[in-house]
């Protein structure tokens, strides 16, 4: 354990406000403008993998910063990170969720950044479209739109990703696109997407190349077992995730290196990694089988691996710091549970992951659960023993109800029985859906109030919603009732 609790170390001090990947992401947008979108987003991403500070920390087996120097926050001008520009002064002093903020980079955030995205974020976008609903927004009072700032809630294909490998494709993007110039075709969507897909897995690739001859540096200074590690991480780097893993130790850093490219690509709410035990779990049995690891070196890896979600932390303003408490990017993580067929699917790797997350307790990632009528007694013994020790980023699901709610939803049977989970709380089916849960919160009561006072808010004052005789009448209705002690003005509503 000396070396996973130096890791929680460097992940447990203050987290700094980050503003590499926006430089970066802002650099590559003002050279695009006039591009198509899509080529835009993925030539910025590109930008970013490629350039963006990496270093390897003091005893990882798994590698790839989100960040320089973590913890920290990474800001996403395009969407509504830049509120928080009014707030640089007091982020290190504030009472919660305290950001770090280099004298430097906010001077680059003010002078550099926030003018170019003054007029071209999503919000600016969407405030001449529905002004109403803008101009109320940042009250939080009716609604929190948390996806305005990006697209997330969504747990990711790691089976497919890990099934190919990014140069497959490469090959397969470069395959389409002469075939639809072959066909005399040079423009439109499809032509667009294959190209942004090209450009994508050659970043991709790059990143962990990056890596892998960073690592190959950091050995020629070292000696012993740490040179070995170093030269295994540039070894797994050189291959992933450029090809598909053959070894447990290279499935968990390509599913990393992947994770923590998502991060730069959007906003860092809620990016998951689906069932976890599940497709990792061949890699594990292969290499246990045939003695290439042993039970405390996956401990290890997945060690690794849970500590690096705790690298990055949301930059939230003041406003949202009343909506979300503490600061979680809630990459969850689902073990257990049944297969697609019926029948419990818990492995050795579920134990295993049960007992990293029991051990390191930690914020991120959120574990979820899945359990059902056949899931082993010495299981949900253990599980219990987690829970009841205080280990509380666990959730549990219950497979019977959450199949039974994604049946109902019109999912198919074998979709609904591999569910995976995302976010805080959120079912889904598992990588070939985009649900987008927790887009938007909605404060059904304020809807009441509205029908109850003729549409005027009683905390702000504004007016909103529909103005007629019935809501009128019902607000009429509402003050004679006087004496019960719920009149609507007297609840504070």
């Amino acid at each position: 354990m000396d070396r996973i609790e130096k890791l929680i170390k460097k992940v447990s001090k203050p987290a700094r406000l980050s503003v590499e990947r926006c430089r970066l992401y802002t650099e590559s947008m003002k050279q695009t403008e006039g591009e198509p979108m899509i080529i835009r987003q993925a030539k910025a991403l590109k930008h970013v993998l490629e350039n963006i500070p990496i270093q390897i920390l003091d005893s990882e087996l798994i590698v790839g910063t989100m960040l320089p120097n973590p913890p920290g926050a990474i800001i996403f001008p395009e969407g509504v990170g830049l509120r928080i520009i009014n707030e640089l002064d007091s982020l290190p002093n504030r009472e919660t969720n305290r950001l770090m903020v280099d004298e430097e980079d906010a001077k680059v955030l003010r002078e550099e950044i926030a003018p170019y995205w003054q007029r071209k974020t999503i919000e600016a976008f969407a405030f001449p479209l529905m002004p109403d609903i803008m101009q109320i927004l940042y009250t939080g009072s009716v609604f929190v739109l948390t996806e305005i700032a990006g697209i997330s809630h969504v747990a990711v294909n790691y089976p497919y990703l890990l099934r190919r490998g990014f140069r497959w494709f490469l090959e397969e993007s470069e395959r389409r696109i002469r075939a639809l110039e072959e066909s005399g075709v040079y423009e439109g969507e499809k032509y667009s997407f294959y190209q942004a897909a090209k450009i994508v897995s050659e970043a991709v690739i790059n990143y962990g190349l990056r890596y892998s001859k960073l690592a190959e540096e950091l050995a020629e200074s070292e000696d012993g077992e740490r040179r070995e590690e170093l030269l295994k991480i540039a070894e797994i780097c050189r291959k992933v995730p450029a090809e598909k893993p053959e070894t447990f130790w290279e499935a968990v850093q390509f599913v990393w290196l992947v994770q923590s490219a998502l991060h730069q690509e959007n906003y860092e709410q809620a990016i998951s990694m689906g069932r976890i035990d599940q497709y990792l779990y061949p890699f594990f049995k292969k290499d246990i089988g045939e003695g290439r690891i042993n039970r405390e070196l996956a401990f290890d890896i997945l060690a690794n691996l849970w500590i690096k979600t705790n690298e990055i932390v949301p930059a939230f303003d003041s406003l949202l710091e009343q909506y979300f408490s503490g600061q979680a990017t809630n990459q969850a993580v689902t073990i257990g549970g049944c297969d697609i067929y019926g029948n419990d699917a818990t492995n050795e790797l579920t134990y295993l992951m049960l007992e990293v997350t029991d051990r390191l307790r930690l914020r991120q990632p959120n574990v979820h659960v899945r359990i059902n009528k056949g899931s082993p007694e010495s299981f949900l013994k253990r599980l219990a023993e987690a829970i009841s020790s205080g280990c509380n980023n666990l959730a549990l699901f219950f497979d019977d109800a959450a199949v039974k709610a994604l049946k109902n939803a019109e999912v198919d049977d074998r979709d609904a029985l591999n569910y995976t989970t995302d976010g805080c709380v959120e079912i889904a089916p598992f990588g070939n859906s985009f649900t987008s849960s927790d887009a938007a919160l909605i404060n059904v009561a304020k809807a009441l109030e509205y029908a109850l006072n003729e549409g005027v808010d009683l905390q702000f004052g504004y007016e909103f919603g529909a103005k007629n005789r019935k809501t009128k009448i019902l607000g009429r209705l509402a003050g004679k009732v006087e004496g019960a002690g719920f009149t609507h003005r007297k609840a504070g509503c």
